[in-house]
């Protein structure tokens, strides 16, 4: 759905489920698509892209709150839910203190939050697997001891419509890009408490902007210097 889709269908759904029996009514409507490779030892161990979709519908009535959540978004689906959430509610105990804000507080943000990458989707996965695999190797490099337990890349894009039945309605976008290490070091001490025993550290970027993520060199460095500093350690 484009955001003028979501916003209306968000909309008509707050509406329905008044028109079910809730007196007050909000709906979180998210359209998600997902992206993460995970690598070791230089090849790849986990690949997923996946797009996906749901809805969240909190009602109540006489101050009785329910939420019914369902990754269907079919009319007949939502029809169904409403219908589950109203009788829901019901059987709720009271809450007095539960009320939708005041439609006088509520209100829109102005301007561009600066919270979307519209490059997101121009990244080509090649790329993405590539700084994957281009972290691993830089903590390899720093020191030979080091033993890789994963390098990933992930990125996210997700699309919100939030209405509610005091009259509002807003959407937002917002991207979310993050490139991780694990890594791990035998720790063999001549005698001691530790013997036998791997420690393992980690390091990581997020940015809304994958130009904005830490360069590989850096995440490998703390990663690898938080890993060696766990050698000797004990309670």
């Amino acid at each position: 759905m484009t955001t003028d889709e979501m916003k209306r269908f968000a909309e008509r759904t707050v509406r329905r489920a008044l028109a079910a029996g809730a007196e007050t009514s909000e709906a979180t409507v998210l359209e998600r698509m997902e992206f993460s490779v995970e690598v070791r030892k230089g090849a790849i161990e986990k690949l997923i892209e996946s797009v996906s979709s749901s809805i969240d519908i909190e009602l109540s009535i006489d101050r009785r709150k329910a939420l019914v959540s369902s990754s269907d978004l079919s009319e007949e689906s939502v029809s169904a839910l409403i219908a589950a959430g109203v009788e829901l509610a019901r059987i709720m105990d009271r809450d007095e203190f539960f009320a939708l804000p005041d439609a006088a507080e509520l209100g829109a943000a102005e301007g561009d939050l600066d919270l979307f990458d519209h490059d997101a989707r121009a990244l080509p996965t090649e790329r993405k697997i590539a700084l994957a695999l281009e972290l691993e190797r830089n903590a390899l490099g720093l020191d030979k001891r080091i033993i890789p337990d994963g390098s990933s890349f992930s990125n996210s894009e997700k699309t919100i419509a939030i209405p509610n039945s005091h009259g509002f309605c807003d959407t937002y976008r917002r991207t979310i890009n993050t490139l991780a290490l694990s890594c791990a070091v035998e720790d063999r001490p001549e005698n001691g408490e530790n013997i036998g025993k791997r420690q393992s550290s980690y390091w990581y970027s997020t940015a809304i902007r994958a130009r904005d993520l830490e360069r590989a060199e850096e995440i490998a460095s703390k990663a690898v210097s938080r890993t060696l500093r766990k050698i000797g350690a004990r309670k």
